[in-house]
């Protein structure tokens, strides 16, 4: 016997189906409300799990605009065998926002993922960013960068490693000065002049004079430091142990 289709199973059906439209629209116009900018993420490995405020373990992938919430929002970033990436990110409503990140592998199989050549954008970028970002850093620690190197015909004072090992101050440069001919002493003073009125002196930098120290007074002082003697320049001066 053939089901009887009756109006009022006809109406019903309407009914269902147009909820159905009612509720799409709804979340849609949800969405679209709630979910107010753009997130545009480069990261490795190429598919991750987004996870911030109510939303939980979205699955997004690298270079794919996302739809989320404006405002101050920690995310976090995971995926198998990789540590947790966490961020606190403060989005403009409207405004995409662009983030590079990759995740820190923890099982071999990750490990070798992220060496495909595909992660080389990604890993790249981040080297770059940490390059830019210790210059950054050496540039606000050490002022007297942009007034280096500088030069005359007997003299040249550039920026150099620095040699002694137990300062404390981070991304410290070195200072170092080469003059012509063995005894400078007028001249290295009015480089050292120079220095000190740029705010570079021996107790503030390690410098370095045609490669022999220049101590600090209390390295003088104490002894620490002694002429090198053996007939060569009075401002040459040695480390005791050395």
């Amino acid at each position: 016997m053939q089901p009887v289709i009756t109006k009022q199973k006809i109406i019903g059906g309407a009914v269902i189906i147009g909820a159905l439209i009612v509720a799409l629209i709804s979340y849609y116009v949800f969405q679209t409300v709630t979910h107010d900018t753009t997130l545009l993420a480069t990261f490795a490995p190429e598919t991750v799990k987004m996870s911030y405020d109510s939303v939980k373990n979205q699955v997004i992938k690298s270079d794919k605009p996302v739809a989320v919430k404006s405002g101050k929002h920690t995310f976090s970033f995971s995926a198998d065998g990789y540590d947790t990436y966490t961020v606190e990110l403060d989005l403009e409503k409207g405004k995409e926002r662009k983030l590079l990140f990759a995740l820190t592998p923890k099982t071999d199989k990750a490990k070798n993922e992220l060496k495909q050549k595909k992660y080389a954008k990604v890993l790249d970028g981040l080297g770059s960013r940490e390059v830019n970002r210790v210059g950054k850093e050496i540039d606000k620690a050490n002022p007297i960068l942009q007034h280096l190197p500088f030069e005359d015909r007997d003299y040249r004072v550039f920026s150099c490693q620095p040699y002694r090992t137990d300062i404390k101050k981070s991304h410290k440069i070195g200072i170092c000065i080469t003059m012509a001919g063995r005894n400078g002493e007028a001249l290295l003073s009015q480089i050292l002049e120079k220095l000190a009125k740029l705010g570079a002196t021996p107790d503030n930098y390690d410098m370095k004079v045609n490669n022999y120290i220049i101590p600090t007074k209390k390295e003088k002082e104490s002894r620490a430091a002694v002429p090198c003697g053996d007939g060569r320049p009075s401002w040459c001066y040695k480390f005791r142990d050395y």
